[in-house]
């Protein structure tokens, strides 16, 4: 990499990176490559319908190699604009992108050239890009039942917090311990607008929700290399890799799907498609390099295979993260009351939600995650009652106006984010925190408040 592509600072970090030697992929950062058998069971049942899932890291590919190759790179242009803000400080960095993003980059005298190439970058929609597809796929996405949707919350908070990567960034920003409800908000305020109609347009709110939220990734990204320094990158790779963006697009788009299917509703492979080219675009926009992305549902689905296989042990941020998402959990379900048997009923739904986490994560992660050594029966129960009542959805399929009443569900957008965003709002709504989505979070963190430090700032 070049120093032009490493705006964190000292040569020392552009010297840890390993550069590319006519054109060949690099392999993966020497202590990213062991086998993780604690997500075995995560991958088998994702996967055994599509692919043949191995005890060990999956056999290369391609698509695996220029993954691998990615875990070295950040988001260069995102980077760069991340960068910008410390040349122009005062907030004048961030006035800068919020009105090009806003109004568009043409508004802006003598604008940076960070800003310059970020947005030709995301006022382009590349070729292989079908807008009508995007479209077809944001409906496909907006319909996935409740249960496929909360499988893959599900498996996403696995990898937050037992997965060391994920669980190392977001333990040193500290941001997960210090404001894990206003964190909450503002990711089911990325999720909520994603599908609706325009939502991804060049002013949507989706689309502008995206360009926040990447810019947050590079914030964290080039303060985590400068706090963790040169010898680290060596042995780990980037904080926050491409190759994690990359295999981002099938975790948050197709594994919805699959788990509704392997819950009993019925889809055919256009509908995987289209879903996996709505989150190819949204993948894009949040910096994904072109040359990686998945064109296809199969290699999404091989690419995220490899990246379970190897997901590092958990972090030493591992146990609080844990705490905090239970203590985030208790005060959801301790947010109403019930005029009758509250306690038993909360105990009884707080049963279930382990449960599920035994189905997705298997016995090992489900037990960590849930500081449970085993599910109750009514967990064990949790997912054959699932299984019936989303084959009974398939019946809505029989039942004129289809596509209007599709069409329907995501004009305020997803209906599941939808429900989750309130709860969010009702619960700091109690706590007094009347604070908006607003993404800024690194605007004023500095490198020196990552890792413990930030317990002290």
């Amino acid at each position: 990499m070049s120093e032009a592509k490493s705006p964190a600072g000292s040569n020392a970090i552009s010297r840890a990176v390993p550069p590319k030697v006519d054109g060949q992929w690099r392999q993966l950062p020497p202590d990213s490559l062991h086998y993780n058998q604690d997500w075995y069971p995560v991958r088998r049942l994702l996967f055994s319908k599509w692919i043949d899932v191995v005890d060990g890291i999956p056999a290369e590919n391609e698509a695996i190699r220029k993954l691998s190759d990615h875990f070295w790179e950040g988001d260069p242009l995102m980077d760069d604009v991340a960068d910008m803000f410390r040349r122009h400080s005062g907030g004048r960095g961030r006035k800068m992108f919020e009105q090009a993003l806003e109004q568009g980059i043409d508004t802006l005298d003598n604008p940076p050239r960070e800003l310059v190439a970020l947005f030709d970058q995301l006022d382009r929609v590349p070729d292989w890009i079908s807008r009508e597809q995007v479209d077809r796929g944001a409906v496909v996405a907006a319909n996935v039942t409740a249960a496929g949707k909360a499988a893959g919350v599900f498996l996403n908070t696995l990898q937050t917090v037992q997965g060391g990567m994920v669980g190392a960034v977001v333990g040193a920003t500290g941001r997960m311990q210090r404001d894990v409800l206003q964190r909450a908000r503002e990711s089911a305020a990325f999720w909520l607008h994603l599908p609706e109609p325009g939502g991804l347009s060049r002013y949507g709110t989706a689309f502008k929700t995206i360009v926040r939220v990447r810019l947050m990734h590079s914030q964290a990204r080039l303060m985590l290399m400068r706090k963790w320094g040169a010898d680290w990158i060596a042995d780990h790779g980037n904080p926050i890799p491409n190759a994690g963006l990359v295999a981002g697009i099938p975790t948050f788009g197709i594994v919805n799907l699959m788990y509704d299917a392997m819950f009993g509703k019925q889809y055919s492979h256009q509908d995987m498609e289209d879903i996996h080219a709505f989150w190819s675009y949204i993948g894009y926009l949040l910096g994904g390099a072109e040359e990686i992305i998945p064109r296809t549902p199969e290699d999404g689905i091989r690419i995220l295979d490899f990246a379970l296989s190897v997901v590092p042990p958990p972090s030493q941020y591992a146990e609080e993260l844990n705490k905090v998402s239970n203590l985030l959990l208790e005060a959801m379900l301790n947010s109403f009351s019930l005029p009758l048997l509250d306690k038993q009923v909360k105990s009884l739904l707080l049963q279930a939600l382990h449960g599920f986490y035994f189905y997705v994560g298997g016995n090992f992660l489900g037990a960590r995650i849930t500081e449970t050594t085993k599910p109750t029966w009514i967990g064990r129960a949790v997912p054959p009652m699932v299984r019936v009542l989303v084959r009974l959805s398939n019946l809505e399929r029989w039942l004129p106006g289809r596509a209007n009443r599709r069409e329907r569900n995501r004009q305020q957008g997803d209906p599941f984010w939808r429900m989750l965003s309130g709860q969010f709002d009702r619960l700091a709504e109690q706590q007094k925190d009347y604070r908006q989505a607003r993404f800024n979070a690194h605007d004023e963190s500095r490198p020196d408040e990552m890792g413990e430090a930030w317990r002290e700032s």
